[in-house]
């Protein structure tokens, strides 16, 4: 299993009157895996979780965020004249061309990374969810690992579900530039199996927030 840094190492003991950071769950897994699924799981029991996807969507999207101008300069052909990412570019450039999609991280990164950290120090449970499918790629610091896995099958059915006009083609693209399922697996703490029925999630969701606060509500 790959090792994974936890958040600043010492940011738990930073003054008696400083108030604990919550510890990291990274919630990852490959598309169609149900990794947003787990994470409202996760928040119906009262943890906070936060989808890095959205927060780089905001980013990308506000024209007045410093990061525009750096993807401007990168793929001027990918930005709007208000200077927003143009939509739809994720799907039909970035999630096929390996190399424009590692730059397009590199420029998000830090800015997603100091907006999930701020979030992170604002919240008072003793644990969060941070939900990316980018977690290994990027090497992103946390506490613990989760991987939701899922058959491929099962994946391109449900990404099929929710986007009907994606030709299978491009499903199959967009899952061959991420990360195999079993590197996923590998690199994880815990591991959900998702192919099977709703109410075996939900238990398996129970039962890791019941392991993790008893890991970290003393700690």
């Amino acid at each position: 299993m790959t090792s994974v840094a936890p958040l600043e190492p010492d940011h738990r003991q930073s003054g008696h009157l400083a108030a604990a950071v919550p510890r990291v769950v990274a919630l990852t897994g490959g598309i169609g895996s149900g990794k947003s699924a787990v994470r409202k799981m996760f928040e119906t029991l009262g943890v906070p979780g936060i989808d890095a996807d959205q927060v780089a969507r905001a980013i990308h999207q506000d024209p007045l965020h410093p990061a525009n101008k750096e993807i401007a300069r990168a793929f001027p052909d990918a930005v709007t004249p208000a200077g927003t990412l143009h939509r739809g570019s994720l799907r039909a450039r970035f999630a096929i061309d390996a190399a424009a999609n590692a730059q397009l991280k590199q420029i998000l990164k830090p800015y997603v990374m100091s907006a999930i950290g701020q979030w992170t120090r604002a919240q008072s449970a003793p644990y969060v969810i941070w939900e990316s499918a980018l977690i290994l790629d990027e090497n992103i610091p946390a506490d613990r690992v989760l991987v939701v896995d899922a058959r491929d099958d099962t994946r391109i059915a449900r990404i099929q579900a929710r986007n009907p006009d994606w030709p299978i083609e491009q499903i199959r693209s967009i899952l061959a530039i991420q990360l195999p399922r079993a590197a996923y697996v590998s690199a994880a703490h815990d591991v959900i199996d998702n192919d099977g029925s709703l109410q075996e999630l939900q238990q398996h969701v129970k039962g890791l927030d019941r392991q993790y606060k008893k890991l970290w509500e003393r700690a």
